[in-house]
């Protein structure tokens, strides 16, 4: 309880900063990217994190929404093939994402199409568009709560070391407190040995 209680007090201080980070709305835009050798409308957002946070928030997400497993596509592209995904649309379409960044910032780039080369655009599907953008802000909070779990994951591995290094101090302290024991141990049976002599002069 006492180590819980120490993680969240080194951990409030982050919290803090993160939850006014929240507050700022990411700021989805649709925009022509490149695909393969051509370019293509997506949905773009830009975050404040590493790729690796948004990748597994991602995957959560998808895993939650029971998606299909994605496969390398064009562009560095992942996609997801025939995908009913509620959350966006009731039509069955492939989706495709790209995550791209470094230094704590990531990118996330979103198609979809209604197959092969008919993707989807604000003109020919302005709610399905709106809803990918909607589905970007949403993933901030999500982000927000893994960077804290990490933190707090980080943190606690810290306390174990330090915990492990106390207890090797202390293990320490007591050897060597026996060791001196011993020691006036040994002085204290010379001293007795030599008032012995003394006597017998």
């Amino acid at each position: 309880m006492k180590k819980v209680l120490i993680v969240a007090g080194i951990v409030f201080g982050s919290l803090a900063a993160m939850t006014t980070a929240v507050t700022a709305q990411v700021q989805a835009r649709e925009a022509s990217v490149s695909f393969g050798k051509v370019s293509q409308s997506a949905v773009v957002a830009d975050f404040n994190y590493s790729t690796d946070a948004l990748d597994a928030v991602l995957k959560k997400r998808f895993a939650d929404a029971k998606l299909p497993k994605a496969k390398t596509a064009a562009g560095k592209f992942k996609k997801m093939e025939g995908a009913t995904w509620t959350e966006i649309s009731n039509d069955k379409m492939d989706y495709y994402y790209r995550l791209s960044g470094k230094k704590g910032k990531a990118t996330l780039e979103i198609m979809a199409s209604k197959g092969y080369d008919n993707f989807i655009t604000a003109q020919n599907d302005a709610s399905s568009i709106q809803n990918i953008k909607n589905f970007m802000a949403s993933l901030e909070s999500d982000l927000v709560k893994y960077s804290i779990q990490e933190l707090m994951a980080a943190k606690e591995q810290e306390i174990k070391e330090a915990e492990k290094g106390l207890a090797k101090a202390e293990k320490a302290l007591e050897a060597a407190k026996n060791d001196l024991r011993k020691q006036d141990e040994g002085v204290n049976k010379l001293r007795g040995e030599l008032e012995k002599l003394k006597a017998q002069q």
